[in-house]
């Protein structure tokens, strides 16, 4: 059973004995408190680890004679994990970086791409419309809502691109844009940036839908999210990094005990979620070894 950020609250709330009706926190002041650490303690952790966790990528198609594209909007930092270009014929080229104190030197042939601001400039300047630009990049966690900002998924019509919701924020209407979000472990964007085409009660048409979406996901606003967004190991890193944030606004003097407990847990869950792949060293067993006889 998914958690959604109800449970988080719930869980800041039992941990640090703060009774329900505390008046010095509201649950927007929790989804700061869990916005917060998730950028300022979480995705720092994961990036650490170096195990590609929030790594995406988007494919642009090449405009001849367009030398800028814009890195995209939810990149942690603006930063880019690879720039590749992919060819008519599949091929796939990673791209060199090249820098402006060498622009002078660099030949007209010289494949590779410059930074400039937000926007990625490709050299030499692509002419082929059959080419793909892949921007490789690390996507920063959705801003955390309450569940009753999404609509869950009851049914899903597959043929006609509609899926029936419980209940239909009112802030999605015609042509807002939105993400598919599913509802357990791993709490994966399933697609994002989807714009609804029309909406009819509870019923919600699209053009296309995710294969794997699956009844009991979320559909949420363009950059939002009512479910964790980490691996389910993270969770409760994520609820004591909010609770030490909570105790610390009310001067508890419990808030040094609860900070070593998040240094402690922060450790343990290095070594859990690394390395990902446990097995990667293979071993060769030569059967014609005496050993093996």
């Amino acid at each position: 059973m998914g958690q959604t950020t109800t449970d988080l609250i719930s869980q800041i709330k039992l941990q640090g004995s703060f009774p329900s009706s505390d008046s010095l926190f509201s649950n927007a002041n929790y989804l700061s408190m869990l916005n917060s650490e998730i950028s300022k303690e979480i995705v720092p952790l994961l990036n650490k680890i170096n195990e590609e966790y929030f790594l995406i990528s988007q494919d642009i198609t090449v405009t001849p004679d367009k030398k800028y594209y814009r890195i995209p909007a939810r990149a942690v930092g603006s930063a880019l994990r690879d720039v590749q270009l992919v060819t008519s014929s599949s091929n796939v080229v990673s791209l060199t970086r090249l820098y402006e104190e060498n622009r002078t030197s660099v030949s007209g042939n010289q494949q590779g791409y410059f930074l400039r601001s937000n926007l990625v400039e490709i050299s030499p300047i692509p002419t082929n419309s059959s080419d793909i630009l892949k921007l490789l990049y690390f996507r920063r966690p959705s801003k955390f809502v309450l569940p009753s900002a999404c609509a869950q998924i009851e049914s899903i019509d597959t043929v006609l691109k509609q899926v029936v919701v419980s209940s239909l924020p009112s802030v999605m209407t015609t042509n807002t844009l939105v993400d598919f979000v599913q509802a357990n472990s791993p709490y994966d964007i399933l697609e994002m940036d989807y714009e609804i085409s029309g909406v009819s009660g509870t019923t919600i048409s699209f053009t296309e839908l995710p294969e794997d979406l699956a009844q009991g996901d979320y559909i949420c606003l363009a950059g939002e999210s009512c479910v964790p967004m980490v691996p389910e190991e993270l969770v409760p890193v994520l609820v004591q990094a909010a609770l030490c944030t909570a105790l610390s606004s009310k001067k508890d003097k419990s808030v040094e005990l609860e900070l070593q407990k998040l240094t402690q847990m922060k450790e343990s869950i290095l070594e859990m979620l690394s390395p990902r792949v446990k097995s990667n060293d293979k071993k060769v067993v030569n059967q014609n070894s005496f050993l093996w006889k």
